[in-house]
């Protein structure tokens, strides 16, 4: 007959803890036996039973063991061994050292409950009768006055170790309003940095799943930094010449919902003469997982003015966002209110825009040329005249290639020997078509600049602390 065996894990692991985890398997081995004697009308052989784990387990123990197992006895004691071999014997169910520990945890956060509401009542105690009722009545758990008591008391012994019941304890927590986290959570539980998103397997239809941003290290103020939103149609101004804007976001994050909101400083905007009051425009923001982008659409009370925002999603779990640069599409200031793009620099602290070194660096990070540096020969000249190190990286001899500028209004004019408009149409689109400018612009920034932005930020910083 083959012999069947202890495994190492259902011992290994209890041995540093035997002292708490023994008495537990003799009371599940002694509520067997009486369950056993009721239900069968007969007695346990023990001197049969030591034969059997003999033959079984090949694992020596005298019916005097057995017998002080099952009769409750001090002595003689049993081993951790000889007591699991029993439980196999007869299949009885054990907890594990873990499952045993947490069980008597759930206990004790019952316990501690019940001590903190008898003393809130002045010594008014729980009546385990009415409670076993209750929630045969309220959730058809069909329970006892012994089996509540020793949930909520840990000093009954004779119900100590009982397992307790998912349903049971979710009950009794909505019946007094117990937060079911409270009573149900892990001791002494590590927290983890890991995101839900990487616990999880998504499927096709969910791998773009759109949500509000939670993730908290975004929450707060601040200060935004973009040109002015006026279009020049076909008018060629230099980078340097732009004007710059300031404003306040700030990202609320609240229960599921997560709402950003913009208020800009001080407007430049006049009507007649007369300032016109600052813009507040405000909505939701959300996550779009797949790609990992956030993003915003904005707007005023009126819904008169509005604003598109996106940004690259960081995971963050240590710190918060201190730098990003966002994609902008909002309508031009000036009569057309056409729709334009361009770059917004959100930084977590004021920028001294006004000052001419801080706006040199602004004006570099919104402009459109994150591709090809399209200077013309002119400014060329002057930025190699005042900067040796500029000299030596953009000599002419250097240039990609020589570039020359047109209007392309003064193109469409120029085709008045075309009588054909469509015509006229198609050779725009052709010089177009082979323009050097980009077709995209990435509004993310490299590596380098994300190094380059905090030292910059610390520099600032301890300046205006001086």
């Amino acid at each position: 007959m083959r012999k069947r065996k202890i495994e190492v894990s259902d011992t290994s692991e209890f041995e540093a803890k035997e002292p708490i985890y023994i008495p537990y398997v003799k009371q599940e081995l002694l509520n067997w036996r009486k369950n056993f004697e009721c239900k069968y009308c007969a007695k346990l052989d023990y001197c049969e039973i030591a034969k059997k784990i003999k033959s079984d387990f090949d694992i020596t123990i005298s019916s005097e063991k057995i017998r002080a197992v099952f009769e409750n006895e001090a002595s003689p004691k049993a081993e951790l061994m000889e007591l699991v071999a029993l439980a196999k014997l007869f299949d009885i169910p054990l907890l594990n050292i873990s499952e045993y520990n947490y069980n008597k945890h759930v206990r004790q956060k019952l316990n501690t409950w019940r001590k903190n509401f008898e003393d809130a009542n002045h010594g008014a105690t729980l009546n385990y009768s009415a409670i076993a009722e209750k929630l045969i009545e309220d959730f058809g758990i069909k329970t006892s006055p012994q089996k509540i008591s020793a949930m909520f008391d840990v000093k009954n012994e004779a119900a100590a170790d009982r397992v307790l019941q998912l349903q049971e304890v979710a009950a009794l927590a909505q019946l007094f309003n117990i937060p079911l986290l409270d009573l149900c959570e892990y001791p002494d539980a590590a927290i983890s940095d890991m995101d839900l998103p990487n616990l999880v397997k998504l499927t096709k239809n969910q791998r773009s799943s759109i949500k509000h941003l939670k993730n908290d290290f975004y929450s707060g103020d601040y200060y935004c930094y973009y040109f002015r939103p006026k279009h020049y149609q076909d008018r060629l101004k230099p980078v340097a010449e732009s004007e710059i804007e300031e404003a306040i976001l700030n990202i609320s994050i609240e229960d599921s919902h997560t709402t950003l909101t913009l208020k800009e400083l001080k407007t430049s905007t006049t009507f007649y003469g007369k300032q016109m009051p600052s813009f507040t425009l405000t909505g939701p923001l959300y996550h779009f997982e797949n790609p990992d982008i956030a993003y915003s659409f904005i707007k005023d009370p009126t819904g008169r003015r509005a604003m598109a925002l996106m940004f690259t999603y960081l995971n963050l779990s240590a710190d918060i966002r201190y730098y990003m640069t966002v994609g902008m599409m909002t309508f031009s200031s000036n009569q057309t209110h056409n729709p334009l793009f361009q770059k917004m620099a959100v930084f977590r602290d004021p920028q001294d825009y006004r000052d001419t070194e801080v706006a040199e660096t602004l004006r570099g990070i919104l402009a459109l040329n994150t591709g090809p540096i399209i200077i013309d020969e002119d400014t060329l000249e002057e930025l190699r005249e005042h900067d040796e190190i500029l000299e030596k990286l953009v000599s002419p001899a250097k240039a990609l290639k020589k570039c020359y500028v047109f209007s392309e209004t003064g193109i469409w004019s120029n085709a008045f020997f075309i009588s054909d408009e469509n015509e006229k149409m198609q050779k725009i689109l052709q010089l177009r078509k082979n323009s050097l400018l980009p077709t995209h612009e990435i509004v993310s920034e490299p590596d380098y600049f994300a190094d380059f932005i905090k030292k910059y930020q610390l520099k600032n910083r301890k300046v205006i602390e001086k």
